[in-house]
């Protein structure tokens, strides 16, 4: 029969094996914390190979949308002004519209205003609005730099249209009949809830549903629509912005664009060319100078605010991969546009995801059982009686 003190031994190397794996695990990352480490270097290649290193550890995520939008801006800064680098500002472009593609702008909508600029549905309009940018500036590709900008404005509209319902259409809190309000606290947050209910009430009949960083894009965004047909005379500013006002009516892409109408006839206003004609506004004068000497760009405008969405037109061009980059990268520059793979070989550790903590657990476990083993084959022969005569 078994002595107690080896039950006790079992018992206790049984505890152990099953107990040191967990113990021996790493926490999990904490990918918050390593995106606002990454954030803190101040070199930018450097910084994006940090955050390489984090997506490769979480793939298809949705909340990488900020790694991604981050390390493009990386490349895309780093490189500014420098032609020797020009294939990685080309590399920034594609990740800003992989980001469009890659991502479901609808899915990150909240009926909250936006407090940050790091929040997911305004980084999807800067990586439009930039991507619009380098294609303009960098390409002189001002027709697809308009299909991003119109996809912009399509967003915008859709967050301010669903915003404005949701806050028109919201039930009126209500404190219970049954319930006193001696519950300080409850009654404290009722009055909290209620407020936030008036404010966005009355915020949505006035049309203001946009906060602050979204109206920042949306000027943006509308100024670089005018931007992509090139040199543009005041009096051709109306006929491109009218499809603008008409595809997105009584919004606020609808009164940025006004107002660079409004600009553009003070500016015939200044030139003082078009008093004598007996004009009654300059409204009227733009419509007669587009009458009388002609303007593509209304055509185009009304062609590209036609188009439902972004993905109507895709067929249109090439895989965006398959263009040549604007100039090659030389070999010393190379490490600034390594791939995520080759991030540890240049220095760059991604963060353990715990995988070395279940090897090194499983290892003093299968440390225990062999103990355990040890001690049960032990007990076993002291079990064993003494044949007779022995002794």
């Amino acid at each position: 029969m078994s002595k107690p003190v080896n039950r006790f031994w079992i018992r206790l190397l049984l505890i152990v094996s099953c107990a040191v794996p967990a113990w021996v695990q790493d926490d999990p990352v904490d990918f918050d914390a390593l995106f606002l480490e990454a954030y803190q270097v101040l070199d930018r290649a450097e910084r994006a190979r940090m955050m390489e290193a984090a997506l490769a550890l979480r793939p298809d995520d949705p909340d990488n949308l900020r790694f991604e939008y981050e390390i493009a801006a990386c490349y895309a800064h780093n490189n500014a002004g420098r032609p020797e680098l020009a294939e990685q500002r080309y590399q920034a472009l594609l990740m800003f519209e992989s980001i469009m593609e890659k991502y479901d702008y609808s899915g990150y909508y909240v009926p909250e205003l936006p407090d940050t600029l790091g929040k997911p549905q305004i980084l999807m309009l800067s990586a439009a609005l930039r991507a619009a940018t380098m294609r303009m500036f960098d390409h002189r590709e001002h027709d697809r730099g308009r299909e991003h900008l119109v996809q912009g404005m399509d967003w915008v509209y859709e967050t301010y249209d669903r915003r404005r319902s949701d806050w028109l259409n919201a039930p009126e809190p209500v404190w219970p009949e049954d319930l006193p309000k001696t519950y300080a606290n409850d009654y404290d947050r009722f009055q909290v809830l209620h407020l936030r209910w008036e404010r966005h009430l009355e915020m949505a009949r006035r049309d203001a549903v946009l906060s602050e960083f979204e109206m920042e894009e949306v000027e943006l965004i509308v100024e670089h629509y005018g931007k992509t047909f090139g040199q543009v005379r005041p009096w051709e500013v109306q006929g491109i912005m009218r499809p603008v006002i008409q595809r997105y009516p009584d919004s606020p892409i609808a009164a940025e664009a006004q107002r660079q109408i409004d600009r553009s006839h003070e500016a015939m206003r200044q030139s003082g060319e078009f008093d004598h004609e007996g004009w009654e506004s300059m409204e009227q004068a733009a419509d007669a100078m587009e009458q009388h000497i002609g303007s593509p760009h209304r055509e185009v405008s009304e062609r590209a605010c036609a188009r439902p969405t972004m993905t109507s037109v895709e067929a249109e061009h090439e895989p965006v991969a398959a263009q040549e980059p604007v100039a090659a990268v030389s070999e010393e520059d190379e490490a600034d546009s390594m791939p995520v793979a080759a991030a540890a070989d240049a220095g760059v550790s991604p963060p353990s995801a715990g995988g070395q903590g279940w090897l090194w657990g499983g290892l003093l476990g299968g440390a225990a059982l062999l103990g355990l083993a040890v001690v049960f084959s032990v007990t076993r022969r002291g079990a064993t009686p003494s044949p007779a005569g022995s002794g």
